[in-house]
């Protein structure tokens, strides 16, 4: 009976080290067919000149795919790789937003605040209408700088931001603020210009204090023209058939509302301290993702994707252009997931490889 029993608990052993076993080997098999199926379908779209840049995709917090494509510089054939850093554009707002989310936290300021609070010199008949929510979700009606005259004439200066923002506020609010969404870059370029003044430090060093450093984000900042940035990407735009290099500006014009540089690693780094609440809170995380207008919440532009087993997934994150530079981040409401495309050849398609890689990501 007793060696009966011991055959048994033997059997029983094997059986569930055979298990295991078949377990740690068919997991890495998994990541690896998710590996092989994203790399397919970048070198398809890289071949057809609509992605050249880094590509990183996540799941359930671990890197499943990181690897660059095409060059960094194509004067010198300096190829991309992850460790190259890319001006993000507008994928600088969700970041922007979770700095004012954190000063928020810390009783510093309050989303319902009127700007004139904190900028008494911005016409008063405006600024007491405006909030700091309306600057967050795009309801201010301020009209974007990027679209009026002056900005032709200043994009080539170094400027600074106290002064910058004169030349739009004196501008006709396009619409009574709180009623509309129209996307404005003059909100977040405000945010960086408040958060200064809340702080007394400069945005770069608030944004590195509440976020870069928490979070790890060693190869991350502000970009400026007068800064070495190694392994920093040069930009590139297509035009009559030809890749140009993309115009000199002055990121001044750029700021708090498109001005950050970073790696695809750094801004998984971000998105895993998000995740795990170490930046700012559970509340003010669900804060930024609740849409009153539309499809974007504080910082974060919210949308929907129907699956093919017809599974809705809804899906946060922004997306970002800027002189040469594209810049795509996608997360996913219940899950930890990340899809991040950085391209310094200014491609128009990164909805499009994004999208296929969500059908791999969600298929497998």
């Amino acid at each position: 009976m007793y060696k009966q029993r011991k055959i048994k608990s033997l059997a029983t052993f094997i059986s569930t080290l055979f298990m295991a076993l078949l377990m740690s080997y068919s997991l890495p098999a998994k990541s690896q067919a998710y590996s092989t199926a994203i790399d397919s379908l970048l070198k398809q779209h890289h071949r057809q000149n609509q992605f050249n840049g880094v590509a990183l995709v996540s799941k359930d917090g671990e890197i499943l795919y990181e690897k660059g494509w095409g060059n960094a510089n194509e004067s010198w054939e300096i190829p991309n790789t992850k460790h190259t850093k890319f001006r993000i554009g507008s994928c600088t707002k969700p970041l922007t937003a979770t700095v004012v989310m954190s000063l928020v936290e810390e009783g510093r300021l309050q989303l319902n605040d009127s700007i004139a609070k904190y900028l008494p010199q911005y016409p008063r008949d405006k600024a007491e209408k405006i909030t700091i929510r309306h600057l967050l979700e795009h309801s201010s009606g301020i009209p974007d700088y990027t679209g009026l005259d002056f900005f032709a004439k200043r994009m080539h200066l170094k400027n600074q931001p106290g002064e910058f923002v004169s030349n739009f506020w004196k501008e006709d609010l396009r619409f009574e603020p709180g009623t509309l969404l129209k996307y404005t870059n003059s909100g977040y370029y405000l945010l960086g210009v408040i958060i200064e003044k809340i702080t007394g430090k400069p945005y770069e060093k608030v944004l590195r204090e509440h976020i870069l450093d928490p979070a790890g984000m060693n190869n991350s900042g502000l970009y400026k023209n007068d800064t070495i940035i190694k392994k920093s990407a040069t930009g590139y735009t297509h035009g009559n058939g030809q890749l140009k290099k993309a115009p000199h500006v002055n990121y001044s014009v750029a700021f708090s509302s498109c001005g950050i540089y970073s790696t695809a690693r750094d801004l998984y780094k971000w998105q895993q301290a998000l995740h795990d609440n170490r930046i700012i809170s559970e509340e003010s995380n669900q804060k930024m993702l609740q849409a009153r207008h539309k499809h974007y919440g504080l910082g974060f532009t919210t949308s929907r994707d129907t699956l093919q087993n017809g599974k809705i997934l809804n899906m946060y994150g922004h997306e970002g252009g800027i002189f040469g530079f594209r810049s795509l981040m996608q997360m996913f409401e219940g899950k930890n997931h990340l899809i991040v495309l950085l391209d310094n050849h200014d491609h128009k398609k990164l909805e499009t490889i994004a999208r296929k890689i969500r059908r791999v990501l969600f298929a497998l």
